[in-house]
């Protein structure tokens, strides 16, 4: 399968995607179900917010999204990961295609049901942040955001995968890719920034949220 007929897969599953949660939105959550963009792909970020702890409402809504989700479907978008990331390693002649082939299940769940993000506004403060401390395998994030609808990973960038100059290259770089949060190239640098990016959250959280009002209530 090439990279071309990847994305046009990923199209096609749009119009099948899966059902939005309902719940009141944030003007910077948004489901990518509904899009602004003609060429946005079948991942979404939640709009769930509840009072109680986040991991329960988030659990709930992740168990009653899946026993609405035809089994096929959920495995159409997840080979469409996977295969993206196989077209670009084979296509650089470069890269690691094990960690995007096995961790693609992972990242389809926490992109599709559990992260709130905003592909059109990337540095939204209270975004969730994915840290992939395995920056060697990185065709993993940039099929995701690619998916998600970020134009910081365009088709013709998944092309240009590993290439110099390239807004993909062979380790992730936070300055050089909206979406990517962390540098992580050196080994256990990510989890490392992970750990600070946890601490440093929890501290402004702990710091500005009132008990009528939770400003900060993003994770890592």
């Amino acid at each position: 399968m090439t990279a071309s007929s990847s994305v046009t897969l990923s199209q096609a599953l749009l119009s099948r995607s899966l059902p939005t949660h309902s719940s009141k939105s944030h003007p910077n959550n948004v489901s990518l179900l509904t899009p602004t963009n003609p060429t946005t792909k079948f991942l979404k970020s939640t709009s769930t917010r509840a009072s109680s702890p986040r991991h329960v409402a988030v659990r709930a809504a992740a168990v009653e999204t899946l026993e609405k989700t035809e089994t096929d479907l959920v495995e159409e978008s997840i080979n469409t990961i996977r295969f993206l990331a196989i077209d670009a390693v084979e296509k650089a002649n470069s890269g690691h295609p094990g960690l995007p082939m096995g961790c693609a299940p992972m990242g389809h769940i926490l992109y599709d049901e559990v992260m709130r993000y905003n592909p059109k506004n990337p540095y939204w403060f209270n975004r969730d942040r994915f840290v992939l401390s395995a920056g060697h395998g990185c065709m993993l994030l940039y099929a995701l955001l690619h998916l998600a609808g970020y134009d910081s990973v365009l088709e013709e960038d998944l092309k240009s995968f590993r290439q110099w100059g390239s807004r993909t290259p062979g380790h992730p770089e936070n300055f050089e890719t909206p979406g990517v949060e962390v540098t992580t190239g050196p080994l256990g640098q990510g989890i490392a920034n992970a750990v600070g990016l946890a601490l440093a959250e929890r501290h402004l959280a702990a710091r500005f949220n009132k008990p009528d009002i939770e400003i900060v209530d993003h994770y890592t």
